[in-house]
């Protein structure tokens, strides 16, 4: 969805409210009723996490960091690690700093995005989570931290780098 969402529009840039919308319907295969919301009568909160990347130079890169929690009526949207929404201005970091994030989101060349997207399910901060709603009734899910996120409790995790198409990103915060 995300490569695809913007093909018909003049403007390709992804806007905030466009990931909102992916990452609620990407929650949808098992969501499909309200039960993803608020209490989360499963027992989970879907949790979507964004690293993008751009290559400046072989130890500089642009990067831009966010979530979606689309397990709230809201979809609201926070940041992470203190960066703010409210501009589109991004961090730049060294190669040792994206690579300690995965090493798959190393650029060979100036100019080269890599997006890692980081899904998963939380048991949240008031959840229970409940086996045999999920369809689980041998397999217990294992809550642990979470990569670097050691205070995040998550189970269910799939983590993928793509090379988002030119234009894309960086994902544009403001209106």
């Amino acid at each position: 969805m995300i490569q695809n969402v913007n093909n018909k529009k003049a403007d390709k840039q992804l806007t905030l409210t466009d990931i909102k919308r992916i990452c609620f319907a990407g929650c949808l295969n098992l969501f499909h009723t309200n039960s993803m919301f608020q209490p989360w009568s499963l027992g989970i909160v879907p949790m979507v996490y964004f690293h993008y990347v751009k290559r400046i130079s072989k130890n500089e890169y642009q990067v831009q960091l966010f979530y979606v929690n689309p397990g709230y009526s809201t979809v609201s949207v926070d940041t992470i690690e203190g960066n703010d929404l409210t501009s589109d201005a991004l961090w730049v970091w060294s190669l040792s700093d994206i690579i300690s994030r995965h090493p798959n989101l190393e650029c060979q060349n100036d100019g080269d995005e890599r997006l890692l997207i980081n899904a998963w399910y939380s048991n949240g901060h008031e959840a229970n989570i409940t086996n045999s709603k999920l369809g689980l009734f041998i397999l217990k899910p294992t809550w642990g931290g979470y990569g670097y996120q050691t205070d995040n409790k998550g189970s269910f995790s799939y983590l993928l780098v793509i090379t988002p198409k030119p234009g894309l990103f960086p994902v544009k915060i403001t209106p």
